[in-house]
């Protein structure tokens, strides 16, 4: 064997422990950003909101299909009743935007799985895979002028933050996911570990 030969040989796992470290510090990256996402986010957002009582003074909805010429750019904020949803590869189709009010403060469905974010709609559909089949947007703005009625006069239990400036008519927090994902970081990080010391104790081997 020549030195050279000698020389990769004796390289190869200072190589691999460096491999593991990177890999492993990959990993636990990506898992601490699940965790936030799925774990710390969710828990911080849910006691940022407390049960209040709200009144709904407006609600602003589509009543006809969108126009042909129909855009966001053009048409103002306060009167975007259609927004853009994905129908699938290359396909943009529409969908309508509930916007319920108890006075200026527009009340969403729900909070934000990241954080409590401003979105342009109470309810609407980001998704709508048969978007462009002219039958589902009919039955979608049926659906969605029955929802927005129900909310006409509204008088009932609703979750704001201390500022009054976000509004959600539901603050569930998913014990069951938020258990299932912690355990699963929780074994990948200890997986990290294992590895890290395996490597760590093979490095030592030379």
């Amino acid at each position: 064997m020549t030195d050279t030969d000698t020389d990769t040989y004796t390289k190869k796992p200072t190589r691999d422990f460096g491999a593991c470290l990177i890999c492993s510090f990959i990993t636990t990256m990506v898992s601490v950003m699940f965790f936030l996402i799925f774990v710390l986010f969710p828990v911080i957002n849910y006691q940022l909101l407390q049960e209040t009582t709200c009144n709904v003074t407006r609600v602003d909805y589509p009543t006809t299909l969108p126009s042909i010429n129909y855009g966001i750019d053009s048409v103002p904020q306060n009167d975007q009743d259609w927004v853009e949803c994905d129908c699938g590869r290359r396909c943009i189709s529409w969908t309508p935007c509930i916007r319920i009010f108890q006075g200026d403060t527009m009340i969403r469905e729900t909070v934000s799985v990241v954080s409590i974010s401003h979105q342009s709609c109470s309810f609407n559909n980001y998704s709508c895979p048969n978007g462009e089949d002219i039958r589902l947007i009919n039955q979608t703005l049926n659906d969605a002028m029955e929802l927005a009625e129900s909310y006409i006069g509204y008088n009932g239990t609703c979750f704001e933050t201390e500022d009054m400036d976000f509004i959600a008519l539901t603050n569930n927090l998913d014990i069951t996911n938020i258990v299932l994902f912690s355990v699963f970081l929780f074994i990948m990080i200890i997986c990290c570990g294992f590895v890290c010391l395996t490597c760590s104790r093979n490095q030592n081997d030379y």
